[in-house]
């Protein structure tokens, strides 16, 4: 990780309007949470989050808290085939049908429709194998 100090005075001396800005200092658990995240971004992800904690401190240091505020979460979009409800419709042969057909697909894709190198590539171990399940799923590839 990038030094947090280093990108701090780099943000310190940027002009909030046309005056200089006020210095401030990262809090050790304001560090601790910049360290800790999992930065999935570049180091202008790290330096946008610094700016935007900056912005958000209240006096000279920035703490956790702004940290923590200041980091751009992504919503997870949760209706895949491991979110589904566990109600009376779930039906687990189902819900491995899906799985199943989706990695086939990808896997032939991805071989350039060869069974013999999907079957390898998913673990089947043959491409008669890959058949059986292409049959039981009744997967189209067109």
């Amino acid at each position: 990780m990038h030094n947090t100090d280093t990108l701090l005075a780099t943000i310190n001396r940027l002009p909030e309007t046309s005056s200089e800005r006020t210095q401030k200092t990262i809090t050790p658990k304001g560090k601790i949470a910049l360290q800790n995240y999992h930065w999935p971004g570049n180091i202008r992800e790290l330096h946008s989050t610094l700016d935007r904690a900056w912005l958000k401190a209240s006096g000279n240091s920035i703490s956790e808290n702004d940290i923590n505020d200041s980091v751009f979460h992504i919503p997870i979009k949760n209706d895949g085939v491991l979110d589904k409800a566990l109600d009376d419709f779930f039906n687990l042969q189902s819900v491995i049908e899906e799985v199943g057909t989706f990695y086939i697909k990808k896997a032939m894709k991805e071989c350039g429709n060869r069974k013999s190198e999907a079957a390898k590539v998913l673990s089947l171990g043959n491409h008669q194998n890959l058949t059986n399940r292409i049959k039981k799923y009744g997967i189209n590839f067109s």
